[in-house]
């Protein structure tokens, strides 16, 4: 295994399952490692992104894998790390921004410092007077969906496919039949039981697993009370999700995002939004009556939603579990071309 594969894989992370299995076959294929430093790609504008900033709207992108800082698989394959976010979001606060998009394409990423960082960007909004909206662009999932969960309000592209993934995982390998395969014995030497994770056998001691278990645990409860105290979900709401991930009607049906608009309609939305003066930054719910509403001027709200109305899909069939893994790898795939084009890799 290497470096990358034990720096990224084998820690608690916040994203789907597919969007994890495509992270772990980018980082251990020398292939795709060769392709990302190649850059090998046009380059792809954003012309949303630019759009909002014309109209004075900060935009902060949050894209491909998510890390607490900047690591190797960010610098190898593009991406977005919790540090930047923050200060970045600072900077749009001192530049007397009043009006920030978090721009999210993720299917997630590590879990250490992503509810800190969710947290901060709400905490720096709410100080400065700033209305926080998530615009959801394709997919939001885990660790994304926790940064987006924080914003005073969600919107969702209506044909956004990958929204949810409220969960916690860890991969772990095994090379110990691998190696003996091959021929190759491994001994440790060692003080402290625990030490090393292998029994005699070479199999994972069950004790390792279960302290996996109970951190992977730990990590969940977190991220269920994470969004629980910021949308208008209960915790056993939110539980009640599994971990699923849904498409946006259905996303917009379970209260995971506030509004389905295109594109065009997104940009009519947030030159519509008026300034205002939020609420304190959520702690926890203490009652059922608890709101989490934006406190943002509400007649225009009302007015906007008559004229903006939210776009109803006609039922579509579900996908399998095979072509929804298939349409993942490929949705990463062209996230990390256009990361790579981004960076000038």
């Amino acid at each position: 295994m290497n470096y990358l594969s034990k720096a990224v894989l084998q820690k608690p992370q916040l994203c789907s399952l597919n969007f994890f299995e495509t992270i772990a076959e980018v980082i251990e294929n020398k292939e795709a490692r060769q392709l990302a430093l190649s850059g090998e790609a046009l380059s792809s504008p954003n012309p949303l992104k630019e759009k909002l900033e014309q109209q004075g709207v900060g935009v902060l992108d949050v894209s491909g894998v998510l890390t607490a800082k900047p690591t190797p698989f960010q610098a190898l394959c593009g991406g977005t790390n919790y540090s930047d976010l923050i200060t970045n979001m600072q900077k749009l606060a001192d530049s007397g921004k009043k009006k920030v998009v978090l721009n999210i394409s993720s299917g997630g990423g590590e879990a250490f410092n992503c509810f800190y960082c969710a947290k901060q960007l709400r905490k720096i909004a709410d100080t400065n007077g700033i209305k926080l909206t998530a615009w959801i662009d394709g997919e939001a999932c885990s660790a994304a969906y926790s940064l987006a969960s924080s914003a005073h309000d969600i919107v969702a592209d209506p044909e956004s496919y990958s929204i949810g993934s409220i969960g916690v995982v860890i991969k772990l390998h095994n090379d110990s039949k691998a190696l003996e395969q091959q021929g190759i014995s491994r001994s440790f030497v060692y003080a402290g039981s625990k030490k090393i994770p292998y029994a005699a056998d070479g199999s994972f001691k069950q004790e390792f697993l279960d302290d996996l278990q109970e951190s992977v645990n730990e990590t969940y409860t977190k991220f269920v009370e994470h969004v629980s105290n910021y949308r208008p979900l209960s915790k056993q709401q939110v539980i009640d999700t599994q971990a699923k991930v849904y498409s946006a009607d259905k996303a917009l049906s379970l209260k995971l995002v506030d509004k389905l608009l295109t594109q065009e309609e997104f940009l009519t939305y947030m030159q519509g939004n008026s300034v205002y003066s939020p609420k304190p930054t959520p702690t926890a719910k203490a009652t059922a009556s608890n709101s989490n509403t934006p406190a943002f001027d509400k007649a225009k709200a009302t007015a906007l939603a008559s004229v903006l109305k939210p776009v109803v899909k006609s039922a579509e069939p579900e996908l399998t579990y095979e072509q929804e893994k298939l349409e993942h790898k490929l949705k990463l795939e062209q996230a990390v071309r256009r990361a790579i084009e981004k960076r000038g890799l």
